[in-house]
């Protein structure tokens, strides 16, 4: 400071007048800096800010969407595998299949000697209804017993709104009560018959599904919120835009059987003919009677209206 007062006082007036003016002129400018730096620092901050609020919607829309498209539990196929083990029926448990994933096909006829049965259902088709009441019975003794595997998957080729509120009731069954699945199948596609577009109601179909034994937790809300409403129409989707797994069929219509992959073409309303079919289709993987390589014998169903199987030794 000694230093600048002596350096001042030996400057002329002039002198000292320009050098005032130099020094203000640096302090504007480097004031004109700082307001420039406050400035793009707000601008960033402002940016950052509205970034950060817009992932967050983002994610928001994101979680949304994953949410409403997930599929249920115990359908990672878009099916739901049923088992029986001589006493009961039960269902494969799966986690869920998330919004976008591919679907992990059911590896047909895993078990020896055993038929898997594929079903697709869309429950405001006549033909799914007529099937169902000729021979859902018979297949659900097979079941029980072990003599089969069964897979039904829910879709809604029709775009009818009953179809749609059925199958996402299914679904609802199948994530929240799977081992009462069957119960709940038989007691929609009975509905069929006095459907329309507007009836039943979600509400009237979560009675439906209660009246017919199934009162497990969360069941009734999934229905009546429609809650796998648009998984129904994804698994619609990918059922009908391509040949079905495991198969040369493709989904053309609200009611398909397939066996071991191929798929029944005879009348829905013969139960002697979907056995027929069965045996048909055993006979083309292993001869009646052989035996399939390790000494075990394979048994064929008989052309009877009730079959009687023997039983995997």
């Amino acid at each position: 400071m000694t230093n600048l007062n002596h350096e001042l006082a030996s400057m002329t007036k002039k002198e000292r007048k320009e050098f005032q003016r130099e020094i203000a002129r640096i302090e504007r400018e480097q004031e004109r800096k700082r307001r420039k730096r406050r400035k793009i620092i707000a601008i960033v901050i402002t940016i950052v800010s509205v970034l950060a609020v817009l992932a967050l919607v983002a994610w928001a829309i994101f979680s949304s969407l994953q949410n409403a498209n997930r599929g249920p539990a115990n359908m990672l196929s878009d099916g739901i595998v049923l088992t029986g083990d001589g006493s009961a029926v039960t269902a494969t448990q799966t986690e869920p299949l998330e919004w976008g994933a591919t679907p992990v096909a059911t590896t047909e006829g895993d078990a020896e000697n055993q038929v898997s049965l594929r079903l697709y259902v869309d429950y405001s088709n006549a033909d799914a209804a007529a099937f169902s009441t000729a021979n859902l019975e018979q297949i659900q003794q097979w079941l029980t017993a072990g003599y089969v595997t069964l897979e039904v998957h829910p879709v809604a080729i029709s775009g009818d709104g009953f179809g749609l509120r059925a199958a996402n009731a299914a679904a609802c069954v199948a994530s929240y009560a799977p081992d009462n699945f069957l119960a709940a199948h038989t007691a929609l596609l009975a509905e069929q018959a006095d459907a329309t577009d507007g009836s039943p109601t979600s509400e009237d179909l979560a009675t439906v599904v209660s009246t017919a034994g199934v009162t497990a937790e969360g069941v009734s809300d999934c229905i009546t919120d429609g809650k796998y409403d648009g998984w129904v129409t994804g698994a619609t989707e990918r059922a009908t835009s391509e040949t079905l797994p495991g198969s040369d069929t493709k989904l053309e219509s609200g009611s398909l059987l397939l066996v071991n992959g191929q798929a029944y073409t005879g009348a829905i309303d013969d139960p002697a003919s979907v056995i027929a079919f069965i045996t048909q289709v055993l006979e083309s993987t292993t001869d009646d009677g052989s035996t399939d390589g390790d000494g075990t014998e394979t048994p064929a169903p008989t052309d009877s209206a009730t079959p009687t199987p023997t039983p995997t030794p």
